[in-house]
């Protein structure tokens, strides 16, 4: 029904509105329940993204919320028997420790792979080990692939080369970690650089070091030098 009223001029509509049909409605919400539903595997999701606020934290030398990500993650990946996300948590731990230039054995996530078997995560685990096999690079990440067979081999154009096109970020962090005495200037400079735009504090705090130690200028020494203590005296 329509009415439509005059005021100064001007016609004004109004129109009830039409009959709401409840069926179509109850069915309209429950689609939309349905596609706001949370996954089933809830905990997995949830285990995964404190995982990777854990590697973020870290790198950027947040200690206490990356200790704090860190333990939820593993808490949330022991809702489940299944043990390949808490072990996935443990690698990136292992990795992050790679990535200060610390030998690691990553004693818990061999412990948890002898409890549940997996392949590829022995095979990322061996390469963190620098124990890493020909027959295992497939296993590999793609993105480490090139790198690892040059690794391997004590390729170091080979390992240069592979590290200047590798992505993410991350993954060309600990590769170059893993070879850094293998790395040429270039190398350590463009991860120098990516680092320093990400502000990853904690590894650049290193590297920077590193290209210290190896810089012959005596005035680039003093710059690095300057920048090094800027960076470590502020926490």
């Amino acid at each position: 029904m329509l009415i439509i009223l005059w005021e100064k001029k001007e016609v004004i509509m109004f129109s009830y509105p039409k009959p709401i049909n409840l069926l179509f409605l109850i069915s309209m919400l429950f689609m939309n329940a349905c596609s706001t539903a949370q996954p089933q595997n809830k905990w997995e999701y949830d285990a995964v993204q404190m995982a990777q606020a854990y590697q973020e934290a870290f790198l950027q030398g947040n200690h206490l919320r990356a200790q704090i990500e860190l333990k939820h993650a593993r808490a949330k990946a022991t809702q489940s028997s299944n043990l390949k996300t808490l072990i996935d948590i443990e690698l990136i731990h292992c990795a992050m420790q790679v990535c200060l230039f610390k030998q690691q054995v990553c004693q818990k996530a061999s412990e948890l792979l002898n409890i549940q078997n997996n392949k590829n995560q022995w095979a990322y685990l061996n390469l963190l080990n620098a124990q890493l096999n020909l027959g295992d690079i497939h296993l590999l990440p793609s993105q480490y692939h090139r790198f690892a067979l040059a690794f391997i081999k004590k390729d170091k154009e080979g390992i240069n080369t592979s590290l200047a096109h590798m992505k993410p970020l991350s993954s060309r962090l600990i590769a170059s970690s893993l070879a850094k005495e293998m790395l040429n200037k270039d190398n350590i400079k463009r991860l120098i650089d990516e680092l320093a735009f990400r502000g990853y504090k904690k590894p650049l705090i290193l590297w920077l070091n590193l290209l210290m130690q190896e810089e012959h200028d005596k005035k680039e020494k003093q710059r690095l030098q300057a920048k090094i203590e800027i960076l470590t005296s502020y926490k």
